[in-house]
């Protein structure tokens, strides 16, 4: 824990990845996160696993692109602290990135790439990690309300933190039961937060192929709802609480249009240069119909109305998003991204965001040797 407060930098420069050495103001907003970590054994041990694992911090401070998150590969975990009201909300989303470094462990140990899954297996995968850690983050932040209240807003405005506080109280204390509650309610979000993880997940599964150097193996294989939820729940007492043929439900697999029409892209182009089949994807339902989305293409009548109702929603996104500035596009070359004209702009950005942490890890290393190893 200590080097890991000694190591923190702070990113100064999105465009070149430049970073400094944290300030002592800085370091200190980092202790006191660790502190409330600690206060708690389970989120403690993680955080000394973390620290044996060879993770660090960094801090966003000055560029703002994150509130926070976790990256496996690199072994970091970037925060934003002034994105957040006080430093016990700050700790609580650090669990839920924590969270995703022990899961990114976890599914390693079963020795496949996520690409080797069938796409609706990956989307499977990718929802249950995210709803895991919303749960580890909802029970660590329901251990320390009594103890830091100032936090309780936060709790009570998040949809799984506040089931998972309700539920546990309405129980009388049933941890599983709760524990339950709060992973399925990570699958019922509104406002437009189902539309924005179908898009990124779809985008991890692009990323995921794209890497992948024997593309034959890919979409191959199935994953049990067993293992996902055994891989996707980091807390042991809690790895039962959820009922794994939760994972088969209608409610944890339903799919936006957007995303099912970019999984087709992705399909067409995986059989077309690579000869894999896939259409698992569209056994997932339609938010719209309730309709699987297999029987809901042949409806070419209530085809016509979502995708006018489709085009309608992004039209008036697009009018509400203020003007941004001109993004050029790298050559993809004869990558997955390449062929996916629709996608290729969006995942280019992303994949910028994700060389500057990458350049950003460098510079930092360079400073840490030349510090003789510090």
């Amino acid at each position: 824990r200590a080097d890991m407060e000694d190591k923190l930098f702070v990113l100064t420069d999105e465009r070149r990845g430049s970073t400094r050495k944290a300030q002592e103001s800085e370091k200190k907003i980092l202790k006191d996160v660790f502190d409330i970590i600690e206060e708690v054994p389970e989120s403690k041990k993680m955080l000394d696993d973390l620290a044996k694992m060879g993770y660090k911090f960094y801090f966003q401070k000055e560029t703002g692109i994150v509130d926070a998150e976790c990256h496996p590969k690199e072994k970091f975990i970037m925060i934003n602290p002034t994105k957040y009201k006080n430093v016990s909300n700050i700790a609580i989303d650090v669990v839920h990135e924590m969270t995703h470094a022990m899961q990114a462990k976890e599914y390693a140990d079963m020795g496949n790439e996520f690409s080797s899954l069938n796409l609706a297996d990956q989307m499977k995968v990718h929802r249950a990690k995210e709803a895991g850690a919303c749960l580890e983050q909802s029970k660590f932040a329901a251990q320390i309300l009594d103890k830091h209240p100032e936090s309780a807003k936060y709790v009570q405005n998040d949809l799984t933190m506040s089931t998972y506080k309700s539920e546990l109280e309405k129980s009388g204390g049933d941890k599983s039961k709760a524990a339950a509650e709060c992973f399925k309610s990570w699958y019922s979000q509104k406002d437009g937060t189902n539309e924005a993880y179908d898009d990124l997940q779809v985008k991890l599964c692009i990323q995921d192929i794209d890497k992948t150097r024997n593309k034959k193996q890919i979409l191959q294989q199935s994953i049990s709802p067993e293992r996902i939820i055994q891989s996707s729940v980091y807390s042991p007492e809690l790895k039962s609480a959820v009922p794994p043929e939760f994972l088969d439900s209608q409610e944890a697999n339903k799919l936006t249009l957007k995303a099912k029409e970019r999984l087709d892209t992705v399909s067409k182009n995986c059989d077309k240069y690579y000869g894999v089949k896939d259409s698992s994807y569209k056994q997932m339902y339609s938010y719209d119909s309730g309709m699987k989305h297999a029987d809901q293409e042949k409806d070419t009548s209530l085809m016509a109305q979502l995708k006018q109702k489709q085009a309608e929603a992004d039209a008036q996104k697009k009018a509400a998003e203020p003007a941004k500035t001109e993004t050029k596009q790298a050559s993809a070359g004869a990558t997955l991204m390449g062929m996916l004209a629709g996608i290729a702009v969006d995942m280019a950005v992303g994949a910028a965001k994700h060389q500057v942490a990458n350049v950003a890890q460098k510079e930092v290393m360079k400073v840490i040797k030349g510090n003789g190893g510090r």
